[in-house]
């Protein structure tokens, strides 16, 4: 095509006079592949003369260097060729205001104060000498350095790499991740807390994700596109500044900690009047340079070491002795590791794709040409570093020990991968020295494996970039995963496909998408459904369905199952009989037999037996889902005055939907009449569980009723038909797979197997994948408004979002061979015999969507599963089968439509989102972990810091809700975005975070949020004013399960979350925790340093409350009791000052402070004791109840154990659940390495017979407390069953790689199924160890089972955990503290805490179950006190144990209570802990005095 000539571009010789050379106009924009191409075609043309040449550009003149000499001519000369117009202009496309811009390159005075400038340069050349004094080593850049293996050793393990929404699984059970997202993940992470800490982050957690999106897309700024096709890289700059202005509008002092550089560049703009705005401008401009290279640089060299093994291995080798004892040494990686830094130079030398660029301000002669004034100057870093004159005939191939053999490459002219001159990137060090640490730190956690059968990844050549070139467009597995949009006749489908999307797509508002919206435009139910009108949005009154198929069908499943396996079998024989052609033989239609098949199957489940025998009925309800599909299509395609006619058409006058009608009519009425009455002739069918969960406040009509019947069963005849009809198939066009699956079924006998999920793996296998190979819907939501999501996705009102899951399905980047029917893919072993992971037929995953996904998740699944199972092992163990016509077509096209032959891929989520799922047979051997796991993983932690647990309060006469609202607006306006009133979304977003409803239900004036110190201060100088009467309450983690333990009703709540920070000292003996810090987050610190810290037991419980209640772990027998582990506090006192207490400074406190709750103030952060730890021995091993004889010997040989020994843990629970039964469960951890991993001290538990299953395993503190916290549900509403697994071995592909632990590890993995469960309490006492009372204490609790059997959702669970002498006696060598157990003398028997925990479903068995457990620790107490001589009666009881009625500070006795409470009196001398905060345990009880707290 012609073009005009200001386009073409042109190659110009300059000998002395201009001579252009022979060149072929050219088009496209100015990039940096250009040079390249230019200078391969004057290779030809100019007989490879590198002289400076020049390409004119619309009119502009460019000159190109790649000549050494030239090069360092150009970068010595500061005069004449400058930087600072390029640098001017990008500041101005990155939205820097002209007035900031002229601040910052006008010369500064030169007596300023900060950093020193004597010659008063403009800040724009001064902030290089910032950049310097932060990047090159010293003391700066060893801190950052410390921050990337901080953050580098938080987020490489396995736990949260498995949580990425970029991770896949593989089908061998490991885990697969693009290497680029992976590392640039990682990357940019670490960089933006290393520069501006934690909080950044916390302000959006997205903010990583903006920034890979702005820097992906960068180029078009460069180029200055427009912005009407550049909006999504300006949308994302956009966003990345805003929460950078957000961040520099808090002050300095409250943003945590921050690099050197970033408050001295901030003090300098401020300084000269730059606005907050143009700030955060400037600084995404850092924000982009600190991790743009980075990411690229390590995920290029990972992807070279991946290719070769041999290397891999070497560079592990190389860099193992930087750990020493454990820490990573920089300096070793730096002096010691050369093949590492060979690596990385030729790493660079590849990668580096960049220009130097300078404005010629005066004509300027380099190597004897003129180059011209106003015209500027490039030097494309990418010619210099391949010529082969300098780096040898192979210089186009990557070389590891290039570098390493000729030492002298480093020093050429031609190495140029930072740049030269004055603008040499002052970042090289903190670059090179944070991939080293990445790389050392990724081959000491894992074995890496380039994935088989991939291609090594193209360098993106086209795309300009700032330094290091990206990969390719499609050479990311995921970067086909974009959102992309197919137009319609009838509107836009938005197609997304990455797990992140998917999950945006399903957690997003109903009134912004909305699934049924897209029905309702489907199938028309106005025309369709016998007028039944439904909204674009389903209210909460039609939810109701979703729990009646959910929980209460399939609960039901056990039961029905016999007569549904009879309906069904008795049908299949009707249905093959009618088909018996006259040479005897069967002929089957498949679809349409087994339509009617199921249709007459689910009537009985659906409309009880009265119904599904009448002929007429069932006729109609086989038609009526057929009959809508349809009508929708008809009435969708004619004008809107026909879409009645059409409809009635296609219905046939609606003749099935009436006949349905008529006959549900007189049932509904009778059953609505007689709603909410029990009895043994109440129905059990689907149509009384939706009559059970509809609204009773705003009834439901008999006519509305039949509707929300008549929609669901819509749902569940068509789509389990066709799969059942292709599983048929499938098994008839492959008949190889008969014989395996009738062996697996051998012994099929009852059919009640079908429930169990994992009793037919190949069976359940073969349905996976004929249903993968034959999927043909997706997931579909409408939009109700305008919107901007999916990364930058615009989504106008009407479009459909879907998900293209039939693509998905024969994406090769998750299937191998995915085209081919591989019946067994998902049940297949691995090579080293171990079974994978099981994927099974009714998971929900983002990569596994035919059943949906988040809250529209197919609530009947399993009941659908089940009927599949049941008519395929009836046809596998009665019948032979083959096709007749082999070549028939199976599918037919219904509507026009468009086949999505792009690679689309999803990448997988963690475990844990999996949806609410119901194991259903076998249960005993599962089904009691959430009774069992709520005295493990609850631990009754008070979430809060101190540790806050509030009685019910009553508001006293004297406060009134105007002064609450005076004391709410005066935080207000103290701490401007830190408080929250009830209208506010913040305020919510506390309460929800409550562990238990008790908590959640409870609704304070407002709600304090302090981020530091600080504003704790503040908060507790106007609550505690010597005017205010308010009360208060203090909260961290909000663990604690009952009523008023961290929240308050007419009050002021203080939530202490944002206070979360955790630091490793230098010398690595001491970590500091706020306040407000869950231990998980101190885990994750401690575990990638190789070191451990006395906490928590479970990983979601807060630090705060566990710590100040005393405290118990892991450790305890080593190091006693958590609160000794203290070695300091910081906390704000009740007249708001800030101190310490420690061992010399307030000691009186520091001892107070380890047990003595919230009765002192506020404490802000904890200074625990470290110590060194690697991979131990734990897990959990379940019994049958019939075992507890056995066990309790083996508890009381283990706890009474003179030389008890200090490395063993051991909590023993005994539990009833409702529908389950009962067992027991151990919790077992062995601190100190083992070599057989069996420690002989828990010989006696493991040799025990019927055993249900075991977790037992080496791994580390985080993996433990994950699993034990698990156990626990988070969120009262849900039950939480668990089916223990063997994840024996991880993988992780980068691009692809495998990365594998270098311990065996097994995990629980969740089945959650949402169950009302809203009422929880703990109760607690202490006795010391007698054989037979332990005896006597399971006989009590078991004879509380037939009172509390009959209770809706029950959960009674026993629990006992020895407290050895050996922990009080550790608690004395380490201080001591205020639990009172130091007097124990050494010959008394060791202690025994027993624990009772309880779920329940209804508020109106609340007083049954609390008096059955206080009178069940009333005989405990009176028995170990009255009927044993000696007493073995122990006032003590565990503060985070402890019901809020119990009496906790008086049991630790009167010389520890006149002690808490001298020192109360000294910090605390009006009280404001013992009147104001009203919750907890008080060390006066509540009595008060005139003048003070009174001695009693």
């Amino acid at each position: 095509m012609p073009t005009t000539e200001s386009n073409a571009y042109k190659v110009i010789y300059y000998p002395s006079s201009t001579i252009q050379a022979p060149f072929s106009h050219m088009h496209g924009r100015l990039s940096c592949s250009m040079p390249e191409r230019l200078l391969n075609h004057n290779s030809k043309t100019l007989r490879n003369n590198r002289e400076p040449f020049a390409i004119t550009v619309g009119g502009s003149t460019i000159y190109v260097l790649t000549m050494p000499n030239d090069v360092a001519d150009a970068y010595r000369n500061t005069s004449s060729l400058s930087f600072d117009v390029f640098v001017q202009v990008m500041m101005r496309n990155l939205g820097s205001s002209t007035q900031s811009i002229r601040a910052m390159f006008s010369p500064m005075p030169a007596d300023k104060d900060g950093f020193p400038n004597p010659h008063g340069k403009p800040l724009g050349r001064l902030a290089r000498e910032l950049h310097t004094t932060q990047l090159y080593p010293g003391e700066n850049l060893t801190k950052l350095d410390n921050k990337f293996i901080e953050s580098f050793g938080a987020q490489l393990n396995f736990e949260k790499m498995a949580e990425s929404t970029y991770a896949t699984r593989d089908e061998k059970g490991g885990i697969t991740a693009p290497l680029l997202r992976w590392s640039s993940d990682l990357f940019t992470r670490a960089g933006q807390t290393a520069y501006f800490g934690d909080l950044l982050g916390t302000m959006d957690p997205e903010l990583t994700w903006t920034f890979l999106e702005f820097d992906d897309l960068s180029w078009q700024i460069l180029f200055q596109y427009p912005r009407i096709i550049s909006h999504r890289v300006h949308t994302a700059r956009e966003r990345l500044t805003a929460v950078l202005e957000k961040y520099f509008s808090v002050p300095a002092e409250d943003r945590g900690e921050q690099a050197w550089f970033t408050h001295a560049m901030e003090h300098e703009m401020r300084t000269i009047g730059i606005s907050t705005h143009d700030i955060a401008t400037m600084m995404t401009t850092i924000y982009w340079g600190i991790n743009t290279n980075t990411r690229k640089a390590s995920f290029w060299m990972l992807a070279y070491l991946t290719q070769n093994p041999r290397l891999l291995e070497q560079i592990r080798h190389e860099t193992e002795p930087a750990f020493d004892n454990g820490v990573l040494s920089v300096d070793y990686l730096k002096n010691s590791c050369p093949l590492l830094d060979a690596i990385w130079n030729e790493t660079l030398r590849h990668s580096a794709y960049s220009a130097s660029v300078r404005h010629i301000t005066e004509d300027t002669i380099i190597g004897g040409k003129t180059l011209r004034k106003g015209n500027r100057l490039m030097i494309p870093y990418r010619q210099l570093h391949f010529d082969e004159s300098v780096f040898g005939e192979d210089a186009h191939v990557f070389e590891p020990e290039r570098f390493e053999k000729n030492p002298k490459l480093l020093r050429s002219a031609s190495w140029r991968p930072f740049g030269g001159g004055i603008t040499m990137c002052p970042g090289r060090h903190v670059a090179k020295e944070s991939v080293a640490i990445f790389i050392a730190m990724v081959l000491r956690r894992f074995n890496i494996e380039f994935v088989k059968d991939q291609v090594f990844p193209r360098g993106a050549e086209g795309t300009p970039v700032l330094g290091i070139m990206n990969i390719e467009d499609g050479e990311d597995p995921l970067a086909h995963g974009a959102p992309f949009v197919i137009p319609t006749p009838t509107n836009r489908h938005v197609l997304v496909s990455s797990a992140k999307d998917i999950k945006e797509l399903s957690e997003a508002p109903v009134d912004q998408l909305s699934l049924h919206a897209v029905a309702k435009e489907m199938l028309q139910p106005k025309y369709t459904m016998q007028g039944f009108e439904w909204k674009d949005q389903r209210g909460v009154e039609g939810t109701g369905f979703v729990r009646a198929l959910r929980c209460l069908m399939t609960s039901q499943l056990p039961n029905l199952l016999p007569s549904l396996r009879c309906t069904l079998e008795n049908e299949m024989m009707a249905e093959l009989k009618d088909c018996q052609t006259s040479k005897g033989e069967t002929h089957l239609k498949v679809f349409p037999s087994i339509k009617r098949i199921v249709a007459k199957t689910n009537s009985l489940f659906f409309f009880g037996s009265e119904l599904s025998q009448n002929p007429d009925f069932t006729d109609a309800a086989l038609r009526y889902p057929q009959d809508v599909f349809v009508a929708g299509e008809a009435v969708r395609s004619v004008p809107q005055v026909l879409a009645s006619f059409a409809a009635n058409l296609t219905t046939r006058g609606h003749r099935a939907s009436k006949v349905m009608f008529d006959h549900l009519a007189p049932v509904i009425e009778r059953r609505l009449e007689v709603r909410g009455q029990e009895g043994p002739n109440k129905p059990i069918d689907c149509m009384q569980y939706l009559i059970d969960t509809s609204p009773r406040k705003a009834p439901w009509t008999v006519q509305r009723t039949i509707g929300e019947i008549m929609a669901v069963w819509f749902s569940s005849v068509h789509q389990l038909a066709m799969a059942a009809t292709f599983a048929l198939e499938d098994l008839c066009m492959h008949p190889e797979c008969v014989e395996p699956l009738r062996q697996e079924l051998e012994g099929y006998i009852d059919g009640a197997a079908v429930l169990d999920l994992d009793a037919f793996p190949l069976l359940d296998s073969f349905l996976k994948e004929s249903s993968r190979l034959s999927v043909s819907d997706a997931i579909r939501r409408k939009a109700l408004k305008d919107l901007d999501c999916f990364n930058g996705t615009h989504v106008n009102e009407g479009d459909w979002v879907c998900v293209a899951q039939r693509a998905m399905m024969h994406d090769s980047g998750h299937y191998s061979d995915p085209e081919a029917f591989d019946a067994f893919r998902f049940a297949r072993k691995r090579p080293n015999g171990q079974s994978q992971e099981l994927r099974r037929f009714t998971d929900v995953k983002p990569d596994w969507l035919i059943w949906g996904y988040g809250n529209t998740t197919c609530p009947g699944r399993f009941y659908a599963s089940a009927v599949l199972r049941l008519l395929l092992c009836h046809v596998l163990a009665n019948f032979d089968m083959q096709l007749l016509d082999k070549g028939a077509t199976r599918t037919m096209t219904w509507r026009l439509g468009i086949d999505f032959q792009a690679r689309v891929v999803a990448s997988s989520g963690n475990a844990d989102d999996d949806g609410r799922l119901i194991h259903l047979r076998q249960a005993t051997n599962v089904a009691h972990a959430f009774a069992l796991g709520s005295i493990l993983g609850g631990e009754q932690m008070n979430g809060l810091s101190p540790a806050y647990v509030a009685r019910k309060t009553h508001r006293p006469s004297n406060i009134t809700e105007s002064s609450n609202n005076q004391i709410c607006t005066a935080l207000f306006e103290a701490l401007p975005g830190k408080v929250s009133l009830p209208s506010d979304s913040g305020y919510d977003a506390s309460l929800k975070s409550y562990f238990s409803q008790q908590e959640a239900e409870i609704t304070p004036y407002c709600i304090v949020s302090p981020l530091n110190e600080s504003d704790v201060s503040a908060a507790i100088k106007i609550l505690a004013a010597p005017d205010s009467t308010t009360k208060f309450a203090i909260r961290g983690g909000g663990h604690t399960v009952w009523k008023g333990s961290a929240n308050i009703e007419d009050g002021v709540t203080i939530d202490m979350r944002n206070l979360n920070t955790v630091k490793v000292s230098e010398d690595k003996t001491v970590i500091s925790v706020g306040a407000g810090a869950l231990w998980r987050d101190v885990y994750t610190v401690t575990d990638s340093l190789g070191l451990a810290t006395s906490g928590g037991r479970a990983a979601q419980v807060g630090v705060g409350g566990l710590t100040t209640g005393g405290g118990l772990s892991f450790f305890s027998a080593r190091y006693g009791f958590v609160c000794d582990n203290v070695l300091s506090y910081d906390i704000v006192l009740a007249d708001g000052s800030l101190v310490s207490a420690n061992e010399t400074t307030n000691p009186d406190l520091w001892v107070a402070l380890r047990g003595g709750s919230n009765n002192f103030g506020v404490v802000t952060k904890f200074h625990l004791r470290t110590f060194p730890q690697i991979p131990f021995y734990g897990g959990q091993v379940f019994y049958s109840l019939d075992t507890a004889p056995q066990q309790i010997d083996a508890f009381a040989q283990l706890a009474g154990a003179e030389d008890f020994d200090e490395n063993a843990s051991l909590i023993t629970s005994f539990s009833y659940t409702e529908g389950v039964g009962g067992a027991i469960q151990n919790s077992l951890k062995y601190v100190s390495p083992v070599l057989n991993e069996k420690p002989a001290v828990f010989q006696p538990f493991l040799e025990i017979g019927g055993q249900l299953g075991q977790t037992m395993r080496v791994s580390n503190v985080t993996d433990f407390t994950t699993e034990q916290g698990a156990f626990s549900a988070d969120g009262f509403r849900y039950v939480v069953f668990f089916l223990y697994l063997s994840l024996s071995r991880f993988h992780f592909h980068p691009l692809l790689i495998q990365l594998r632990p270098k311990f065996h590890s097994q995990k629980a993995k969740r089945l959650i199924s949402e169950c009302e469960v809203n009422s929880q309490l703990y109760r607690t006492t202490t006795t010391h160890l007698s054989r037979p009372f332990l005896d006597r204490i399971y006989t009590l609790w078991s004879a509380t089972i037939p009172t509390i059997r009959p209770i809706p959702g029950i959960q009674w669970a026993l629990s006992i955990q020895p407290i050895p002498l050996l922990i009080t006696s550790r608690s004395t060598q380490l201080g001591g503290n205020s639990l009172g157990l130091s007097s124990l003398p050494p010959t008394s028997p060791p202690l025994i805490n027993i624990l009772l925990t309880g779920t329940w479903n209804n508020t109106a068995d609340d007083v049954l179950l609390q008096q059955t457990a206080v009178k069940l620790f009333d005989e405990i107490e009176y028995e170990a006190k009255v009927k044993n001589k000696p007493s073995l009666y122990h006032p003590y009881k565990y503060l985070n144990y402890a019901d809020g009625g119990q009496d906790v500070i008086q049991g630790y006795g009167k010389e520890s209570v006149r002690a808490l409470r001298g020192v109360s009196r000294r910090v605390d001398p009006r009280g404001v802990f013992q009147r104001q905060v009203v919750g907890g345990f008080k060390l006066w009880r509540g009595r008060e005095g005139e003048e003070g707290l009174s001695e009693e």
